[in-house]
């Protein structure tokens, strides 16, 4: 039955699968179904889908050890394909998926090098989607190195134009974010905005970014230490009976917490 559909909608069907594939952490899965995918592209030769395929079966490694090593000649080799088309919106994204490849195999400071020109092409094609990912992308790595306010200041910034975007996923996603610069220092927000960015990810029926994951448990564990276990599960009752808009305002507030 397969074999009697077009080869350019077999293609289409197993990127899709491998997208549905990605977010579960079915790593294998995902990227046989990209390799199917790509295969397919290169018979046809379609050069503008052979290198967006390139990408997605890269983004496959995000957050596995040796990753980098492994899928970043993948992801290179389809960046170079789109840098020739002229493809800025497929450029950035391939620096963004190198730039989690690099940041979640330790590989810090080539991270920040992708992600400083990834937002810089965002801008200036105004792309907000993207430009929040590496402000999220930044702020992460100055968490990982206790840069608190650095981090603080990114994860801000990446709220704000998430709630311009008015993506209820992005800005879940900015909002658990920003609980990194408050988990050991101000854990009661921390708790807020982590009860406020759950609840928007379990209407959607969603999970955060594969390769941040680890590091949200991290922060909702440093957030539960600081408080105690009661005053934790209160201030998250509190973040999820925030609608979006109060969490986002919430989160731009300034001065002690009420």
């Amino acid at each position: 039955m397969v074999d009697e559909v077009p080869p350019a909608v077999q293609a289409r069907v197993y990127r899709a699968a491998g997208i549905t594939a990605w977010p579960t952490r079915s790593h294998e899965h995902g990227r046989d179904y990209d390799e199917k995918a790509l295969a397919i592209y290169r018979e046809l030769e379609n050069e503008h889908d052979v290198a967006w395929a390139l990408i997605q079966l890269a983004a496959q490694w995000i957050g596995e050890k040796g990753g980098y090593e492994a899928a970043g000649p993948v992801c290179r080799e389809g960046l170079a394909m789109l840098r020739e088309m002229e493809d800025e919106a497929g450029v950035a994204q391939a620096l963004n998926v190198l730039g989690e490849l690099a940041r979640t195999d330790g590989h810090e400071e080539l991270a920040r090098g992708y992600y400083e020109e990834a937002l810089s092409i965002a801008r200036a094609i105004g792309d907000r989607l993207r430009e929040v990912l590496q402000l999220q992308n930044l702020g992460l790595l100055a968490q990982r190195v206790e840069a608190y306010g650095e981090a603080e200041a990114w994860f801000r910034e990446a709220v704000v134009a998430a709630g311009d975007l008015g993506n209820r996923y992005t800005v879940a996603h900015a909002l658990k974010s920003l609980v990194g610069a408050y988990a050991r220092t101000r854990p009661e927000r921390a708790a807020r905005l982590i009860g406020a960015g759950e609840r928007v990810f379990d209407e959607l029926g969603a999970l955060p970014d594969r390769g941040d994951r680890e590091v949200f448990e991290e922060n909702k564990v440093a957030a539960r230490e600081e408080l105690g276990e009661e005053a934790f599960a209160a201030a998250l009752a509190r973040g999820r009976a925030m609608s979006v808009e109060e969490a986002v305002a919430f989160a731009l507030e300034e001065g002690e917490d009420p």
